[in-house]
């Protein structure tokens, strides 16, 4: 429920770009301060890239009250849903070809059984490694992802995924030196 709340106020209060647009909510809404970036599909100019919309957080000083960022729009671009499906092909193929071939409501249980596969293909996908490396310049990373109300629509040659999807972003954990840790010498030319 928050992360819808989050959705609607910054689809309302930040400007429409087709891109990436960044904003902290406003202390009289739920999660004050929390800090997003929303993929948005309207086509007017000025659209900033995930990477703009990033740094410009950065810039105000909130990147490290980043905890979501939204893809609901993202899901629906043909290039995402490519990379989605692909990752499913691997990873759930029968589960996927169930799902494909079922009536695609978000109660049916063929469609259930793909969203813990989704969201594991969803982390793996090129576009969410980028993110996580840009993320990675600020000291943080995608720390999972989030779906609701994963459907399946289109006629049987063209089907595609729908749903919500949020990434949950985290502070990166530091790295602790290993003291104990004695490399033995090795062996060769070296």
């Amino acid at each position: 429920m928050r992360n819808l709340l989050t959705l609607l106020l910054l689809l309302h209060a930040a400007p429409a770009f087709a891109g990436w647009t960044s904003g902290v909510n406003p202390k009289h809404l739920v999660s004050p301060g929390l800090a997003s970036i929303v993929y948005s599909p309207d086509q007017k100019e000025g659209a900033p890239t995930f990477k703009e919309a990033l740094d410009a957080l950065a810039r105000a000083g909130k990147v490290q009250r980043l905890e979501v960022i939204t893809l609901h729009w993202l899901v629906q671009e043909a290039s995402f849903q490519k990379e989605l499906m692909a990752g499913l092909q691997t990873s759930a193929p029968n589960e996927l070809a169930e799902a494909l071939s079922s009536a695609g409501n978000m109660h049916n249980p063929k469609v259930l059984q793909l969203r813990k596969p989704l969201q594991a293909s969803a982390l793996s996908t090129p576009t969410v490694k980028t993110i996580d490396v840009y993320l990675s310049q600020y000291g943080l990373h995608v720390s999972g992802v989030s779906t609701e109300k994963l459907s399946i629509v289109g006629s049987n040659g063209q089907r595609k995924l729908m749903c919500f999807m949020w990434l949950q972003v985290s502070q990166r954990p530091a790295l602790r030196p290993n003291n104990s840790f004695k490399p033995k010498p090795l062996r060769g030319s070296a």
